[in-house]
């Protein structure tokens, strides 16, 4: 990626609903140090620690990507190259079980 580009951020709107759901149900999760770590990094193009099991996917969600906030908990995001910006896109913040990854 590079990083001469601004980059724009956008969620889907499952996205603002795990988390909208996460914020009820785990509210600590979101100002852990885990969840930080791995919107910092994101947002800087920082390459994510290895704990976090950073991945590309495959079948429905080829072109993505996702690493574990904990153990049951991805983040799915995707990085998209364009002319003017990249394009930071966060899709998912669920279960394994709830984001259909198996």
């Amino acid at each position: 990626m590079s990083e001469e580009k601004p980059l724009k951020v956008s969620y889907s709107k499952q996205f603002v609903r795990d988390l909208t759901d996460l914020a009820k149900r785990s509210p600590n999760v979101l100002i852990g140090s885990k969840y930080i770590t791995a919107i910092y990094c994101l947002l800087n193009r920082l390459p994510l620690p290895e704990n976090y099991q950073d991945h590309a996917l495959v079948g429905e969600w080829k072109g993505y990507r996702d690493c574990h906030i904990q153990d049951n908990l991805v983040l799915i995001y995707q990085y998209v190259i364009q002319d003017e910006f990249d394009e930071l896109k966060f899709s998912r913040l669920n279960t394994h079980s709830q984001t259909a990854l198996k």
